[in-house]
């Protein structure tokens, strides 16, 4: 008896079980086919950087020039005097009475 309530129960469970199991595998080959292109990106990229520098095996290796003899730090410059001074700014905020915000609940 038991084995066929657990059968019944297997019969029951196996379709939204397999429905489950099918949607995670459809997942990880989205997954595996997003990675694949992006090593296949990599590897063309990487492919063609090799080829690049067999054809042109100077063209990466540029000489940086010979530093020339240090100079003295000079000092700053002297402050410049403002020309005018900077008129005061006043800001005058206005509000709108209490009413229109917070209506009174009478």
């Amino acid at each position: 008896m038991l084995v066929l309530v657990g059968a019944a129960l297997a019969v029951k469970l196996a379709g939204p079980v397999v429905a489950a199991v099918a949607e995670l595998v459809h997942g990880l080959v989205i997954a595996a086919a997003i990675l694949l292109g992006v090593a296949g990106a990599g590897l063309v990229a990487f492919i063609t950087w090799r080829w690049h520098r067999y054809r042109h095996p100077g063209a990466a290796r540029a000489v940086a020039p010979r530093p020339s003899a240090a100079r003295a730090v000079q000092p700053p410059p002297e402050p410049r005097a403002a020309l005018e001074r900077v008129p005061e700014f006043h800001l005058h905020l206005q509000t709108a009475p209490a009413g229109i915000y917070w209506p009174s609940r009478s």
